[in-house]
């Protein structure tokens, strides 16, 4: 296990990022992607001069992680991830780490104040801790470690202030009613029996989530962040087609019933007792949860403006700061990178012309004439066949890069409809799950 962690720990901190932390700000409640090193992210939880570590660890919180102290570096860097990870169990699902952490696959992700600030708190601590190696005495490959580790927790810490600066419910694939369906119908196990019981009991788990997210939605509306009203009433809409479904026909009964149809050794008997439970679970969680979601975002479209952008918040500014940062992983400013935006863009036009040149295309069309003109030209892909058209791609992709490559993905990649797509989701790390590219078909 020590080998295995400490060799994939660098890319498993940049694989739970790439995926938008689809689930969080830690591995856990906003998404992240990389960002800044620590040395751009001066942090109140680092010792200043003359001040040691351990007195950034208040006596009170200290039991969160007095498991975590004295280990030597590697262990360290091993348990205290684990412990991060350990607090998403959706996330410990998406990846296929479920024995890892001995979970079965049977619980969702608490998002409750209580339980983000705890980890906020764990968060901060393991930061303290880790200031207190010192990091001149370790090997290469362990300073790598605890630079990104450190990043990543400076990362963390630092969007902290920022904790109802997010849109919880919003039109992307990110939005938690999102996220959460993606969980059951893409990304659940549904191999055993056991599985199948998993499912069951993380359904009977939603109207609790969806609390949390109308208690979140609330406390975010008080701090002035609500969804813009455009976008808002689409959001809405597609939550209510659900909320008014009947149980069977709603895509968490839908997965669960053509799934278990292929689980080896599983009674009709008992697969039938399995779909029973389902369908309750569903009408007396699933449903409701959703109606309960439904009914807090038709409150906040009475409150909705149709303004975007992080400007109208109260730290706004602030905020708009910090994601800068994270995401770019510069210290630029706004106006820097617009400026560095459109010398960019300027450079990829001529880059452009000189191909369309090559192609006979006329000098006198603008850029988007020429682009009609190449879509005229190629032709359109209809909706149904974009997913044969995508997994074409794919396979000529792959015969091409044998030449060009060693050291090729172990993991397939599978294409599948959605009607929003044009998204990449990564393999489970235990190879239960392919990769999956969503290709839009509407």
């Amino acid at each position: 296990m020590k080998e295995i962690m400490h060799r994939f720990f660098p890319l498993s901190i940049i694989l739970v990022l790439g995926l938008g932390g689809c689930y969080s700000k830690s591995p856990l409640i906003v998404e992240t992607s990389p960002s800044m090193t620590p040395l751009h992210m001066p942090l109140s939880t680092t010792p200043s001069e003359g001040e040691s570590a351990d007195e950034t660890l208040q006596t009170d919180d200290i039991k969160l992680v007095a498991d975590l102290k004295d280990l030597d570096i590697d262990s360290f860097y091993n348990q205290s991830y684990l412990r991060l990870w350990g607090r998403d169990p959706e996330t410990v699902t998406i990846l296929g780490l479920a024995n890892i952490f001995s979970q079965n696959n049977d619980q969702l992700t608490d998002i409750s104040d209580s339980y983000i600030l705890e980890t906020q708190v764990m968060e901060k601590e393991i930061l303290a801790l880790l200031n207190l190696y010192d990091r001149q005495s370790m090997t290469a490959d362990q300073q790598v470690t605890y630079d990104v580790f450190k990043w990543y927790l400076v990362d963390l810490v630092s969007s902290h202030e920022f904790m109802y600066n997010d849109y919880l419910i919003n039109a992307t694939v990110y939005s938690v009613h999102t996220s959460l369906l993606q969980l059951f119908t893409d990304y659940q196990p549904l191999k055993t029996e056991q599985d199948a019981k998993a499912y069951i009991a993380r359904l009977f788990q939603v109207d609790r989530k969806m609390s949390q997210v109308v208690e979140g939605l609330n406390r975010r509306a008080e701090a002035g962040v609500i969804l813009p009203s455009f976008l808002l009433s689409w959001v809405t809409q597609e939550i209510n087609q659900i909320a008014q479904s009947e149980a069977q026909s709603t895509p968490y009964y839908r997965a669960f019933y053509d799934k278990t149809k292929i689980i080896p050794g599983l009674s009709e008997q008992d697969r039938t007792q399995l779909l029973e439970e389902a369908k309750e679970a569903i009408n007396s969680s699933v449903l409701p949860g959703y109606k309960k979601l439904v009914l807090c975002l038709s409150d906040q479209s009475q409150k909705a403006t149709n303004d975007a952008g992080v400007w109208k918040f109260p730290n706004g500014k602030a905020y708009y700061a910090y994601t800068l940062r994270h995401y770019t992983t510069t210290v630029m400013n706004a106006d820097q990178i617009h400026a560095l935006g459109k010398e960019q863009l300027d450079r990829i036009h001529a880059d452009m012309r000189v191909i369309f040149d090559q192609l006979g295309y006329p000098q006198n069309k603008d850029l988007p004439g020429l682009f009609e003109k190449v879509a005229q030209d190629s032709g359109m892909v209809p909706g149904d066949e974009m997913v044969s058209v995508f997994e074409g791609l794919i396979s000529n992709a792959e015969t091409l890069f044998q030449d060009a490559f060693d050291i090729r993905p172990k993991a397939k990649v599978i294409v599948q409809g959605a009607e929003l797509g044009g998204y990449y989701m990564p393999p489970a790390v235990d190879g239960s799950r392919p990769g999956i590219f969503y290709a839009t078909i509407s």
